[in-house]
């Protein structure tokens, strides 16, 4: 049965912040055959962004680079994980993790995700099916995310939450959409729903005023 789709917006980290962009929303919801449904929707002067161009889809490395759509999927009662990058260019990966950060290797994707984008200068639009195949075992906890790259290379991180004072997408803290069965509840387990409610500026003193302004905090997100 189709899970009804839900809406969440993505904000930028306070040390990575991006002008051009004035919103990401994302659409998730679940297909009769349990494939993942993904829509992310930017909003902005996107003129100004570096959009990579239309390549083969195939699994490539390294997405994360440049502007990127991502989501990471975890076992509700488990370290283990997936993340799921989605190019602009049609290229994408799939990684499968024990615990935090730690790659499973020998992981090989059973199957193919499919991307179908959309773009204008002040819109562009992203959808990703993820089949069933490529999916952990639920119930889920689930992080969204994204990286925006500009042309000038300034490099902006985007998520749910910001749990850290560096951008890190691999936290828990930070998959703050739970799944069970045929339900998406977006204020996740109690012990998330802090991080996932309060921006990292709250968490971290707004009495900081140096760090509004900051960009050089070395990214830690892959």
């Amino acid at each position: 049965m189709p899970v009804v789709p839900i809406t969440t917006r993505l904000h930028p980290h306070p040390a990575t912040p991006c002008l051009a962009v004035a919103a990401i929303d994302v659409e998730l919801s679940l297909a009769a055959d349990g494939a993942l449904l993904l829509r992310y929707a930017l909003t902005g002067q996107l003129g100004t962004l570096a959009i990579p161009a239309p390549c083969p889809a195939a699994f490539t490395d390294g997405l994360w680079q440049h502007t990127c759509l991502e989501a990471f999927i975890g076992a509700a009662d488990g370290p283990a994980y997936r993340e799921y990058n989605f190019s602009p260019s049609g290229a994408w990966a799939v990684y499968d993790f024990d615990a935090y950060r730690a790659r499973n290797l020998a992981y090989q994707p059973a199957d193919t995700p499919s991307i179908v984008l959309t773009h204008s200068p002040d819109a562009l639009c992203l959808e990703a099916r993820v089949p069933a195949r490529l999916l952990p075992t639920g119930p889920w906890q689930i992080g969204l995310t994204a990286v925006i790259e500009t042309r000038a290379g300034e490099i902006s991180y985007w998520a749910l939450a910001h749990p850290d004072q560096k951008p890190d997408f691999h936290r828990h803290e930070a998959f703050c959409l739970s799944l069970s069965g045929n339900t998406i509840n977006s204020s996740a387990a109690t012990s998330r729903r802090r991080s996932c409610e309060k921006p990292v500026l709250d968490q971290i003193g707004d009495g900081n005023p140096g760090l509004r302004k900051a960009t050089g905090f070395p990214p830690s997100r892959e």
